[in-house]
């Protein structure tokens, strides 16, 4: 991957996020808070000459927002992360998995250039290299089924993003995960996924 001052691109849109969250004032939305760190990566990314129209070529990470106020909780989330929240009567439900089918494929493909490429690691990434970046580009921020988002600079993060607001006192907890929760079989359901 390409490094930024000796940084990985996804670790550069990290500490532009946190410098946003930093910023941000308490009275501010979390979708306000989210289009301020995704134009800061776009700027970003135009400061470093990248093509914006290149989704591949984007530094990008999955993220997860969730402000807790007197006013209640809002969230926002996308990609390879989960929310998963519990009412105060018990009941527990969760963002839907927006990599479920990406990484299903994905899964197919690596097996095969594992099976392809036995031990060698170097032909393996040779291979995967540009099958990943192709799938970035078919699939980031696309908004079709199977698609996910990538907070990369790109303003369809701000429409495809999952989004919840509740109440001041309708939640008894919430707890955010990143990648790697569960099975990949468990993926698709929410329920699963919660529970």
């Amino acid at each position: 991957p390409r490094e930024f001052d000796g940084r990985s691109g996804g670790r550069r849109v990290v500490d532009l996020a946190v410098a946003e969250l930093e910023r941000a004032a308490p009275t501010d939305a979390v979708e306000t808070v989210l289009e301020h760190i995704n134009s800061s990566v776009r700027t970003f990314a135009k400061k470093e000459g990248l093509d914006l129209d290149e989704p591949a070529d984007l530094p990008g990470t999955e993220f997860a927002i969730v402000k807790i106020s007197d006013a209640g909780v809002e969230f926002v989330q996308g990609g390879d992360t989960l929310i998963a929240w519990q009412y105060m009567d018990g009941t527990i439900d969760a963002t839907k998995s927006q990599t479920s089918v990406y990484e299903t494929g994905l899964m197919g493909k690596i097996a095969e250039l594992m099976h392809k490429n036995g031990s060698d690691r170097a032909a393996f990434w040779k291979d995967y290299i540009p099958f990943a970046r192709e799938e970035r580009r078919q699939h980031a921020n696309q908004g079709t089924p199977g698609d996910y988002v990538v907070l990369d600079g790109d303003p369809r993060v701000l429409t495809l993003s999952q989004k919840k607001v509740f109440a001041h006192g309708e939640l008894k907890r919430v707890l955010l995960f990143s990648d790697g929760l569960a099975d990949l079989a468990e993926m698709g359901d929410e329920t699963t996924l919660a529970a």
